[in-house]
C-alpha cells in the first residue's frame, strides 16, 4: 500500500516540484550578506489545511557539479515551519513539520541549477486522548542539467513577453516512516509555457506595498502565478493551481525581507514551495491517504495502540543543516 500511494502522490506533485524551483533572472548581479526573504504560506490538500511560514537566506557562494559540469552559484539556505488539523466524522489529523536544505541559483544566467531539500513531519490520528503517532522523513534533490527558466528579465521585463521552454532535471529522492523506508531516482523532461504581463500592478501585503510584474507558467494542466518586485528583489506573492478548481491550492506571502538595492544586490525570484508545495503536496497526500485508509478502523486501533500526540515541531534556525554533497 506504502508503495502504490507514493507513487500516486509522487506523480500529483511532480508538476508543483518543477514550478516550485522557478529562478532568478536574466541580467541579476550578486547577493548581498544578509539578503533574506520571509512569506506566509497557506494550503488545502484534501480536508487539510497548513499554514506556516518559509525563507530563504544567502549564505555564500561555491561551484556545484550537475552532469559533469561546473557551475558558480548563489547558495540559499531554506528553513520554516507549518502546521496542520482537519476534524473528522471518526477521527483528527494534526501534523506539524520543518522546511529545510538549500537552493542553487546560477550566479551567470541566474536560473536555479539545482535544490537539496527536506520535510520533517510529525503527525497524530485519531480522537480525544486515543492518538495513533507517527514521524515521517522526505528527502529529495534536484539538479538540472543546465539552469532553466531564466529568460524573464527583471530590469527590462518587456524583453520577452511570452516564450516556451523544455526542461530535464535530475532527481532522488528518500521516504521514510516509521514502519517504511523506501527511495527513488527519476529523469524528466517537461514543457513550459511562460507570459509576462505587460504592465505593472499594485500588490498590497503584510510587509507593504509593491508595484509588481505577474508571471505565469503552465505545463498545459497546472498554473503557477508569481508577482516579481524589483523593490524586493524577488517575488511578492506566489499561487499554485491544480487540474481541477479555481482555487489556489498554495499560496506564498512575503511578510519580510532584506535585499540590499544600493550596491550589486542580486534579483532573486524564490517560488512557491516552494519547495514547500512540492513536498507539501507529496507529505499530505501521502499520510492523508495512509490514514484514511487506516481510518475505518482508527476506534480499535488508537484502543490497542495508545500513543501520546508527538511534540510539535520547533523551528531551529542554528539546527544543523541536511547533507550538502555539493560543498
Amino acid at each position: 500500500m506504502y508503495s502504490t500511494v507514493r507513487r500516486c502522490a509522487v506523480a500529483f506533485a511532480l508538476p508543483f516540484l518543477l514550478l516550485a524551483f522557478t529562478p532568478s533572472a536574466v541580467g541579476a548581479l550578486e547577493h548581498s550578506s544578509g539578503d533574506f526573504w520571509t512569506y506566509a504560506v497557506v494550503f488545502s490538500v484534501a480536508d487539510v489545511r497548513v499554514s506556516g511560514n518559509l525563507t530563504y537566506t544567502f549564505i555564500g557562494e561555491e561551484a556545484l557539479e550537475v552532469n559533469g559540469t561546473y557551475h558558480d552559484v548563489s547558495v540559499m539556505k531554506i528553513s520554516g515551519g507549518f502546521t496542520g488539523f482537519a476534524a473528522g466524522p471518526s477521527y483528527d489529523t494534526f501534523l506539524t513539520g520543518l522546511f529545510d536544505g538549500y537552493r542553487y541559483e546560477a550566479r551567470e544566467g541566474l536560473g536555479v541549477v539545482g535544490e537539496e531539500t527536506a520535510l520533517l513531519v510529525n503527525l497524530s490520528t485519531g480522537f480525544d486522548e486515543f492518538q495513533l503517532a507517527s514521524f515521517i522523513e522526505i528527502r529529495e534533490t534536484v539538479m538540472y542539467s543546465e539552469p532553466w527558466l531564466s529568460g524573464f528579465d527583471p530590469v527590462n521585463p518587456d524583453l520577452n513577453l511570452e516564450w516556451n521552454e523544455t526542461v530535464e532535471f535530475f532527481s532522488t529522492s528518500a521516504y521514510s516512516d516509521d514502519s517504511t523506508e523506501e527511495n527513488d531516482e527519476s529523469t524528466a523532461i517537461m514543457p513550459f509555457n511562460i507570459s509576462v504581463a505587460s504592465s505593472d500592478e499594485l500588490l498590497e501585503t503584510d510587509a507593504g506595498a509593491f508595484s509588481s510584474r505577474r508571471i505565469s507558467i503552465t505545463d498545459g494542466s497546472e498554473l503557477e502565478v508569481m508577482w516579481y518586485s524589483e523593490e524586493t528583489g524577488g517575488f511578492v506573492r506566489m499561487e499554485s493551481y491544480g487540474p481541477e478548481g479555481d482555487d489556489p491550492v498554495f499560496v506564498a506571502e512575503i511578510v519580510s525581507y532584506e535585499h540590499d538595492r544600493t550596491g550589486d544586490g542580486a534579483v532573486l525570484v524564490l517560488a512557491a514551495t516552494v519547495v514547500a508545495l512540492s513536498f507539501v503536496v507529496l507529505v499530505v497526500a501521502l499520510v492523508l491517504a495512509i490514514r484514511r485508509g487506516r481510518g475505518r478502523t482508527s476506534a480499535d486501533a488508537a484502543q490497542s495502540h495508545i500513543a501520546t500526540s508527538p511534540e510539535p515541531v520547533e523551528t531551529d534556525e542554528n539546527a544543523d543543516p541536511p547533507a550538502n554533497d555539493a560543498g
